[in-house]
C-alpha cells in the first residue's frame, strides 16, 4: 500500500486562502459590485479577512475599486469602498476547427459570452493553410476584444480520437493530423495556453452545463450517424478513456456499413435524402427508417454499457423531428426489457463544441488564479453581441 504524503501546514494554510480568494472572486462575479459587509453576508468570511483577499485579487488583475458608497444618513466618515470583478480582467476563446466551419466564441471573467463567430470554409483547403488563416482570424478577434484585458487561454475543440498528451491517434476528417500532435500544432500557433479537446467531449461538457443535460451526472451524447461516435461524461467530468477511444462506437468494424458510406459520404449528403424523405418520397423514406435502424442500435449498445442518467442525441440529423422520433423508437427496440432512460434532443446546436471547449478553457483560467480551489463553471451568460458571418 502506497501512503499518501502528509500535507504541510503551509500547503493546508495555502488552500484556504485560495479557497477564500475564489470566495470572493465569485461573489463579486455573481451578485456584482459590493461593499466588504455586503461579501462579508454573502461568503460568511470575516472583513479582515475579505479585505486580505481583495488586496489580492487586486494585485492579480481580477478586481478593482468600482467606487464609494454613500449610505443613507451618512453624515461623517469615509464612504465606503465598492469592489467589482475588473472590466479588464481577462478573457477566454473556445474555437472548433470543423469540417466545414469554424466557431469561435469569446466570454470574459464573469462568464459573459462577448461574442460569437462563424467562418465558412473550403474542407478540401490543407490543414496548414486552414491554421495560418486561423491565427489570422483569431488576432482580428483579439483586436475587437482588446478592452476586456488580456488572453488568457484559448480552447480548440477539434474532430479526432485524442490522447491526453495532444496525440491524435485517429482523424477521419484531417488525415494529416493522424500521428501527430495537434497540441504542439496549436501551441506553435498562439502565444497563450491551450486547452484541446474532442469536439464531441466539448459538446458533451455544454450540454451538461449549459443546455439539455444540465441537472444530469453521466450523460452521453450521441451523434446520430451510421457510424455512432459519443462524448461520455462521468460524475460530471469529460471521459477520455486510457487510449482515448471512450464513446469512439465508429472504431468497431461491425459498425462500418460500405453501402451507407457510399450513399452519404458526409452529412450534406444525407440531409438532402432527408429532406426528401420529410417531403413524402417514398424511397427516401424508406432508407432514412434503414439509417436510424443502425443509428438506434449503436446507441442502445452505448447505452447499455455506460448506463448514464440521460442520452443527448446530438449532430445535424437529431434536429429533424422524424430522425429523433425513428432513433429513438429504434434504441427502445434494440433493448430488452424496453429501456426508460431519456432520450434528449441537444440544445445548443452547431455552437455546442465551440461552447463545450470555451467552458474548459475558463476552467483552466480560473485554476491559473485559484488552483485546485477553483469550482467548475455551471453556467454562462449570453450578452447581446454581434456575430462575424
Amino acid at each position: 500500500m502506497v501512503l499518501a504524503e502528509p500535507v504541510s501546514n503551509e500547503d493546508r494554510l495555502e488552500l484556504v486562502r485560495l479557497q477564500n480568494l475564489e470566495r470572493c472572486f465569485a461573489s463579486l462575479r455573481d451578485c456584482g459590485p459590493s461593499t466588504v459587509a455586503d461579501l462579508a453576508v454573502e461568503t460568511g468570511l470575516s472583513r479582515p479577512t475579505i479585505k486580505d483577499r481583495l488586496q489580492d485579487l487586486i494585485a492579480l488583475g481580477l478586481v478593482a475599486e468600482d467606487g464609494r458608497v454613500v449610505r443613507r444618513g451618512q453624515s461623517s466618515g469615509r464612504p465606503a469602498s465598492r469592489f467589482a470583478v475588473s472590466p479588464r480582467a481577462g478573457y477566454v476563446i473556445g474555437l472548433e476547427f470543423g469540417k466545414h466551419h469554424e466557431r469561435i466564441v469569446v466570454a470574459d471573467m464573469t462568464n459573459v459570452v462577448r461574442g460569437r463567430y462563424v467562418f465558412t470554409v473550403d474542407d478540401r483547403t490543407s490543414v496548414g493553410d486552414r491554421m495560418r488563416s486561423l491565427v489570422v482570424r483569431v488576432a482580428e478577434i483579439r483586436e475587437a476584444h482588446r478592452d476586456l484585458g488580456p488572453l488568457l487561454r484559448i480552447g480548440a475543440a477539434v474532430p479526432g480520437a485524442l490522447a491526453p498528451d495532444g496525440l491524435m491517434t485517429r482523424s477521419p476528417i484531417f488525415r494529416e493530423w493522424t500521428g501527430q500532435n495537434v497540441a504542439d500544432a496549436f501551441a506553435r500557433a498562439f502565444d497563450v495556453p491551450i486547452v484541446l479537446q474532442n469536439d464531441l467531449n466539448a459538446a458533451a461538457l455544454a450540454e451538461h452545463r449549459h443546455g439539455a443535460a444540465a441537472d444530469a451526472s453521466d450523460v452521453v451524447l450521441a451523434l446520430v450517424w451510421h457510424q455512432v461516435s459519443a462524448g461520455l461524461i462521468f460524475d460530471g467530468a469529460v471521459r477520455v478513456g486510457r487510449h482515448a477511444r471512450a464513446g469512439e462506437m465508429s472504431q468497431l468494424v461491425s459498425s462500418a456499413d460500405d453501402e451507407m458510406l457510399r450513399r452519404w459520404p458526409s452529412m450534406p449528403d444525407f440531409l438532402e435524402t432527408l429532406t426528401a424523405a420529410e417531403g413524402g418520397h417514398q424511397r427516401s423514406r424508406e432508407l432514412v427508417e434503414e439509417f436510424a435502424l443502425v443509428a438506434g442500435a449503436q446507441i442502445a449498445t452505448l447505452l447499455i454499457a455506460v448506463d448514464p442518467d440521460v442520452v443527448v442525441l446530438y449532430g445535424p440529423a437529431s434536429a429533424s423531428d422524424y430522425v429523433a422520433e425513428l432513433v429513438a423508437d429504434a434504441v427502445h427496440a434494440a433493448v430488452s426489457p424496453p429501456e426508460d432512460t431519456p432520450l434528449l434532443r441537444a440544445q445548443l446546436g452547431a455552437d455546442a463544441a465551440a461552447t463545450g471547449v470555451l467552458i474548459a478553457a475558463l476552467e483552466a483560467a480560473h485554476g491559473q488564479f485559484f488552483g485546485e480551489a477553483a469550482t467548475p463553471i455551471q453556467q454562462l451568460i449570453e450578452a447581446s453581441a454581434p456575430a462575424r458571418p
